[in-house]
């Protein structure tokens, strides 16, 4: 073999490993390519997920209720980043605080139908009028019937259940632990019947109220009745009824109006003078 055809053959033996260097190289590049590819693919997930997160922030923080701590909360990154994105993804928000005071939680609001509840009117500024015709009713109750106040926290609260109003369950599950009423026996008031943490006169009251409540069903039995008027003076047994009408009246406007739960506490009805 000449030296011609040698330095041929080794021309293109030093070109053909450029040549498969260059394609392992390439390999490389396209590997780590799919590689941040992936990487970016799962970032933009998470990001989509934060996105939604902080999305439903804002709904929340749209209405800026007057008291944090009556709500559960949120994970503290989102309370932390709340101010910066409600300023960035929704103007209307600029003045939501970028931190929540130590101690408060973020509120999380329910949801009805895929969107956020919110008040729909106040009642007592719409008809002043008709709130205070509630209100004589309800100051009737609560300061000239003669049954005994605890009790009628109970049916109050046990009539909320029945009607499923939030905001009334809220208010007189408060208002009966101020009035010292034990834990043990609110949370057995939905199967009060089941229980011995309650007197018969409390049993017939409570019956009463769920006959009362759901007044299409059995229309208040005789059996029903009998027991409460072995409990109850006629006068008491209209006092309660009276009880259970004025709180199935404030149950309807709490839920027809959207009522939103929690920001009551005990101590203002004292300083206005027991009124709702």
């Amino acid at each position: 073999m000449d030296l011609a055809s040698l330095f041929v053959r080794a021309a293109v033996a030093h070109r053909a490993r450029e040549y498969f260097a260059a394609i392992g190289h390439r390999a490389q590049e396209l590997e780590k390519l799919q590689s941040q590819k992936d990487a970016a693919v799962e970032d933009a997930t998470k990001l989509r997920k934060q996105l939604a997160k902080k999305d439903y922030l804002v709904q929340a923080a749209l209405r800026r209720p007057t008291s944090y701590s009556a709500y559960s909360g949120a994970d503290e990154p989102s309370i932390i980043l709340l101010g910066y994105w409600t300023s960035r993804l929704d103007p209307r928000v600029r003045d939501v605080p970028r931190l929540v005071p130590a101690g408060r939680r973020l509120p999380v609001y329910p949801v009805r139908d895929g969107r956020i509840m919110q008040t729909r009117l106040d009642a007592k500024k719409a008809s002043p009028g008709a709130y205070q015709a509630m209100l004589a009713l309800e100051n009737f109750v609560r300061r000239s019937a003669t049954i005994e106040p605890s009790l009628i926290e109970l049916v109050k609260m046990r009539a909320s259940q029945i009607n499923g109003c939030a905001y009334c369950i809220d208010m007189h599950s408060k208002d009966a632990r101020a009035q010292g009423e034990s834990e043990q026996r609110l949370y057995a008031l939905s199967a009060w019947r089941e229980t011995p943490f309650f007197t018969a006169r409390e049993r017939a009251a409570l019956a009463w109220t769920e006959a009362v409540t759901l007044i299409t069903k059995g229309h208040v039995p005789d059996a029903v009745y009998e027991q409460a008027r072995q409990q109850f003076s006629d006068e008491d047994l209209v006092n309660l009824t009276m009880a259970l009408v004025a709180i199935n009246g404030w149950n309807r406007l709490a839920i027809a109006f959207r009522a939103m739960p929690g920001e009551y506490q005990p101590a203002a009805r004292q300083q206005e003078g027991g009124k709702r």
